[in-house]
């Protein structure tokens, strides 16, 4: 239509009708377009929450997972260190037992005399019997032979009143022929530490026999020309300790001559004492006469040797003489004490050697005594301490209480027992060259060191003895040292 001035009015007057199908169809799209949207967002809204409880749910079974496996390992562990606490309570209770045991026993068992005891020689093997039993705790006494009774019962009573009374002595003595584990000892001492109360003194009857003969035999080689059994002048005089002089030989055999003359006199055991003295002088004028002595003596002192010396030490190859007199030389400048044997020798000699056996034994048994009483209360107090552990870990609330502040409950052991150790000592070269200047036997082991130096100190001779012997009867423990320093 052509458009006129005349026609525009009525077109200006036209209103604009939508079309109302083509709207309602843009809003129902827009609505789609909405909701799919909603849709999309509650999807993932979903999706995020299912995600947050997967997780939750991983987190949850994750713990539970260490949870289980922590109360595994909390409950392995504890049952573990339920069973040990609980073994050890039954082996401490065990332990105790064996210490009770013996403490009651020693105890018990242990049996002292009087401070002072006087002797008697006995008129019968019943009476001798009777004195040992009431005086000196001896239960069984065995021998058939009075003199050797009344002097195992002399020997006995001097060595109890020395200390008055505060030492053991035999519960047991024997004295038969042949009843000795070694025919050619005089005496023996059965004994254990675990029955110190309980020892065994044997005395070998038969060694006693035919000394008449033996004295016999010593006159005649005193009257062949005073000298002792295979010493004559000449080594005497290159001797470096002139232990034997000519003054001594004449005296010993004037002693000789006395008991050859009046052997009635005199007892079995003054004899065999006697002729210990012989063999003790003669041994030790030999030991100072032999040059390899001197030369192992004087590798063991600390000093600088004259160069002569040093070399020939070197070298092995010694000149005898001077060796002896730089030895000689050595000994007056420091005051060495050359020996310290027993040389005047008692007649209870051979029964002092024992009981120095007995006397080591005895503080032996003393030191486990003593630790036997310390373990006793500890394992009192240790099996108390780890009960207590055990009650208070064996409750839920506990158990409940440590597991979740990540404490493994432990036992705690704090009362130890005390070990007890045997003497053990080594006994080297040295060692055998000091314990020879008291006896070869000596020399043997350090129990018969001691035995043999604790012989000697019962006889007075601890004013002889060198820095070297006093030195290794302490560090061998030997008994009763400060005693007889003391006196």
């Amino acid at each position: 239509m052509l458009i006129t001035p005349s026609n525009l009015k009525s077109i200006q007057t036209v209103k604009y009708l939508p079309n109302t199908q083509t709207k309602s169809a843009n809003e129902h799209k827009e609505m789609n377009v909405q909701n799919r949207q909603k849709n999309i967002d509650e999807k993932i809204k979903e999706l995020k929450q299912k995600r947050k409880n997967s997780l939750k749910k991983l987190a949850i079974s994750s713990l539970l997972l260490v949870a289980v496996i922590r109360y595994s390992i909390f409950r392995n562990i504890w049952n573990g260190e339920k069973e040990l606490a609980q073994n050890f309570l039954e082996l401490m209770q065990k332990n105790k037992q064996l210490f009770v045991n013996f403490v009651e026993k020693y105890e018990s068992g242990i049996k002292y005399q009087a401070q002072h005891i006087d002797f008697k020689p006995a008129n019968s093997i019943e009476e001798a019997k009777a004195f040992a039993k009431n005086n000196l705790n001896i239960e069984n006494f065995d021998a058939d032979d009075l003199e050797i009774a009344n002097w195992i019962n002399s020997a006995l009573v001097k060595y109890s009143n020395k200390f008055e009374g505060k030492r053991i002595l035999p519960r047991n003595v024997v004295c038969k022929d042949k009843e000795i584990s070694n025919p050619n000892n005089i005496a023996e001492i059965l004994t254990k530490i675990s029955e110190i109360y309980n020892s065994t003194l044997r005395i070998n009857k038969e060694s006693f026999e035919n000394f008449d003969e033996t004295i016999d035999s010593l006159y005649e080689i005193q009257t062949l020309s005073e000298k002792l059994h295979l010493t004559d002048k000449m080594q005497l005089k290159r001797s470096v300790i002139k232990v034997t002089t000519e003054n001594e030989l004449n005296e010993y055999a004037k002693k000789c001559q006395e008991i050859y003359e009046n052997k009635e006199k005199y007892s079995r055991f003054q004899k065999k004492a006697f002729f210990t003295e012989y063999t003790n002088k003669k041994a030790k004028l030999d030991f100072w006469n032999n040059t390899e002595n001197c030369v192992e003596f004087l590798k063991t002192r600390l000093i600088e040797l004259p160069q002569d010396i040093n070399k020939m030490i070197q070298k092995g190859k010694f000149i005898p003489k001077r060796i002896k007199e730089y030895t000689l030389e050595f000994m007056q400048k420091t005051g060495y004490k050359p020996t310290a044997g027993v040389e005047a020798q008692s007649e209870y000699a051979p029964i002092w050697h024992e009981l120095g056996h007995l006397a080591q034994r005895e503080d032996e048994a003393k030191i486990y005594y003593n630790d036997s009483v310390t373990n006793i209360k500890n394992a009192d107090k240790s099996s108390d301490l780890v009960s207590k552990q055990l009650a208070y870990y064996n409750k839920t609330i506990n158990k409940i209480k440590h597991f979740f502040i990540g404490h493994t409950p432990m036992v705690e052991y704090k009362y130890k027992l005390v070990t007890t150790e045997p003497y053990k000592f080594e006994f080297d070269e040295k060692d055998k060259f000091i314990a020879k200047m008291i006896s070869e036997y000596a020399a043997s082991s350090p129990d018969e060191f001691v035995a043999e130096t604790f012989a000697s100190l019962m006889e007075g001779n601890i004013g002889k003895f060198n820095e070297d012997i006093i030195n290794a009867y302490k560090r061998f423990k030997g008994p009763l040292l400060d005693f007889f320093e003391k006196q």
